[in-house]
């Protein structure tokens, strides 16, 4: 109930079509009027990315199938492809670094992080 009434104030904004928003609730809108926030239109692209991935993943199934009779499981594993992704931005405050992962995870590949650089948003202090 507390969420509730803490929400009563802003409601009229919420529920009007192009209302003004405060700067929080703006941030907070990952989509309005049927279309990503534009803070969130990266979520598209990474859609976009996993569907042409599962497309090649179908094509190649079938070529893997084939190759996989000829090869001892150590051999597939060892020519099994690889991408190396280069991340390079505010992933972690945007939460792409979350949504680059779960694409991963949810295509069922893994993944390795192998450096990290982490230095604070020199605007904000």
């Amino acid at each position: 109930a507390h969420f509730a009434q803490a929400l009563l104030p802003f409601l009229d904004a919420l529920a009007t079509p192009g209302a003004p928003l405060s700067a929080e609730l703006s941030a907070a809108t990952i989509a309005e009027a049927g279309a990503l926030a534009p803070a969130y239109g990266y979520i598209g692209a990474l859609r976009e990315a996993r569907e042409r991935d599962e497309e090649s993943q179908r094509a190649l199934s079938g070529r893997d199938a084939a190759l996989r009779h000829h090869l001892s499981e150590a051999e597939a594993r060892a020519v099994a492809g690889s991408t190396v992704l280069r991340l390079n931005g505010h992933l972690f405050d945007s939460g792409l670094i979350n949504a680059a992962l779960d694409v991963v995870e949810a295509a069922g590949g893994r993944f390795d992080l192998l450096e990290v650089t982490v230095r604070p948003n020199e605007s904000t202090g």
